[in-house]
């Protein structure tokens, strides 16, 4: 799991100011008027997780550091780059597919060596995951080897939404879908743990230090979530079988760590969906 931390941009969107922002590890919220540099923002972060300056070789920025954290390898990484300077930049005239001639940059073509690359102060090139949907609802994800091309002119607001709402659906689709299959392999693992302590249990310095009340508390909450309705659970029985046993209290200790571990990976952080 990886948490961008902060974002230092000079010439974000032709502004003279510093762009230095500090983030929250949990949730961001960018707002601004048209214009203001949020899409180009997120577009210097996505480019700086995935270490590819392809995406902002026309994003409007003259240099962007971007630090965040990495929880693999418990160390923080910083990125860097810097655009060369417009005024040294040559212009071409390129004629697309459709035979319009078009002037670009040549700092906006692939392997030009006046285009932009990421620097990384610890961790080479590696790119870490993460889901980005543009604000600009409709920027394809492509990895574009020459000039750059015009998008077609959807002018139907009604489409763009539906366009929208399908990207946003898919993305977050993959989201749950993947934290189902971690929620789902952690319950495997920590209930297998939980009948290793039962078959095979051995005083441990594991075992739960909950006093009675706060075990048939976990336990009777665990089973609920698990679908079972527990008629019969009653503190006074559970604390007969509790109270004096060999390996109980490593039961209770399993499903604590259960429990914490599947409510850690919910309230992980997810995906941030900006508006337009």
């Amino acid at each position: 799991m990886t948490r961008v931390d902060a974002v230092r941009i000079k010439g974000l969107a032709g502004r003279k100011d510093l762009t230095d922002l500090q983030l929250d590890p949990k949730l961001n919220v960018i707002f601004g008027y048209n214009g203001c540099g949020k899409t180009s923002l997120l577009k210097i972060i996505h480019s700086a997780l995935k270490s590819d300056a392809t995406y902002i070789r026309r994003t409007p920025f003259l240099s962007a550091e971007v630090t965040f954290w990495s929880h693999n390898n418990e160390k923080h990484v910083v990125r860097s780059t810097t655009k060369a300077d417009p005024a040294t930049q040559r212009q071409v005239m390129v004629e697309t597919d459709e035979g319009e001639l078009l002037q670009v940059s040549t700092a906006d073509m692939v392997g030009s060596p006046e285009a932009p690359v990421w620097v990384s102060e610890s961790d080479g090139s590696r790119g870490y995951k993460h889901s980005y949907l543009p604000i600009s609802r409709l920027v394809p994800d492509l990895r574009m080897t020459g000039p750059p091309r015009r998008q077609s002119n959807m002018s139907d607001e009604a489409e763009l939404d539906r366009l929208f709402a399908r990207h946003l659906e898919q993305v977050w689709q993959r989201y749950t879908n993947q934290l189902f299959s971690q929620v789902l392999h952690r319950q495997d693992s920590g209930i297998g743990d939980i009948l290793e302590s039962v078959f095979f249990s051995r005083r441990t310095s594991t075992e739960s230090n909950l006093d009675t009340q706060a075990a048939f508390a976990v336990v009777l909450a665990f089973l609920r979530r698990q679908g079972s309705s527990v008629r019969s659970a009653t503190i006074k029985r559970f604390r007969e079988r509790y109270e004096g046993s060999a390996f109980l209290p490593l039961v209770v200790a399993n499903i604590e760590r259960l429990e914490r571990d599947v409510q850690a990976l919910v309230l992980q952080p997810g995906i941030v969906i900006t508006a337009r």
